[in-house]
């Protein structure tokens, strides 16, 4: 079963991107390091590659997406070759 927001999935993180003071749409991310201070998170904006040391990260993205595309420290979102 899938669910479907009217207007697209997409208004999840415009309307996040609205209510937050920094949030960075179209910026593809290459990994996600979790520390027990803080999350980096590094990601691609138009040709550069950008890190972002943070207390906190909200991913606006299907989780079933994140084990193929992104490096992870996560639990629930490792990549495949464990880093």
């Amino acid at each position: 079963m899938s669910y479907r927001l009217l207007g697209g999935n997409d208004r999840i993180a415009h309307k996040l991107a609205e209510a937050l003071p920094d949030v960075h749409l179209n910026a593809p991310v290459t990994s996600i390091r979790v520390g027990p201070d803080e999350v980096t998170v590094t990601f691609k904006q138009a040709e550069t590659y950008l890190t972002v040391h943070s207390a906190f990260a909200i991913l606006a993205i299907p989780l079933t997406t994140a084990p193929d595309r992104i490096q992870s420290s996560l639990a629930c979102c490792s990549s495949k070759d464990g880093q």
